[in-house]
């Protein structure tokens, strides 16, 4: 069964989201690497979602609150390191 999340924005702020392509799929001792494909504005109210697999981020440039609705406990899952392949002006 796959998981999803669906990100929820808090009710003061906008935050920047960047989703992101794996370019180089992470292994043991080996980052990944991954290059940004979109940027968008979740506004106050907006939730959005996103897929197993799917890579994303926010950018903080001041203090937000976003609430995370989890298909399963993600705690004790076992996270692979990813790294910036190549950033582009989108």
């Amino acid at each position: 069964m796959r998981s999803q999340l669906i990100r929820l924005r808090s009710l003061r702020r906008r935050s920047e989201m960047s989703d992101w392509e794996i370019v180089e799929p992470a292994a043991e001792g080996k980052p990944g690497k991954v290059r940004r494909v979109r940027v968008y504005t979740l506004k106050p109210g907006m939730a959005h979602i996103y897929n197993e697999g799917d890579v994303h981020s926010p950018k903080r440039i001041a203090a937000t609150g976003l609430l995370r609705i989890e298909g399963k406990n993600t705690q004790k899952m076992k996270r692979l390191a990813i790294a910036i392949f190549k950033v582009s002006a989108i």
